[in-house]
């Protein structure tokens, strides 16, 4: 079992820029896109809360794990690139491999953790 952790880059501008309603238009845009990304498997898609969402499934391998990941940005972009509104969506993502000795709450942990540094990375670079 994989857990992806998603976190929307600038959301908080997004809000503050254009409203609670665009914010949250925002949201729904992200899970569509995750659901298109995801299509024809069986992964779990969830919001955590805020601008955070998860996908969840069974997957072992880390090629296939990076591959979702790059296919869920690679939607984002597309999006973007048609100027369907007036923000952009990216995400900053991390993933986990559930593992034998693994508890719940330290799979996601990981997964959030890697997440996380993926934010700073992109922030330094900047």
């Amino acid at each position: 079992m994989f857990a992806i952790m998603l976190d929307l880059d600038n959301f908080k501008n997004i809000n503050d820029q254009f409203g609670h309603a665009v914010g949250d238009s925002a949201l729904v845009k992200m899970a569509e896109l995750l659901r298109q990304a995801c299509k024809g498997g069986d992964d779990f898609i969830g919001r955590m809360g805020g601008d955070e969402f998860i996908v969840v499934g069974e997957r072992r391998e880390t090629a296939e794990i990076k591959q979702l990941m790059n296919k869920i940005y690679a939607s984002c972009l597309a999006y973007n690139k048609r100027k369907q509104a007036e923000y952009f969506l990216l995400p900053s993502m991390g993933y986990s491999v559930f593992e034998n000795e693994d508890k719940m709450d330290t799979f996601l942990a990981t997964a959030d953790q890697v997440m996380y540094r993926n934010k700073q990375e992109k922030k330094l670079a900047r």
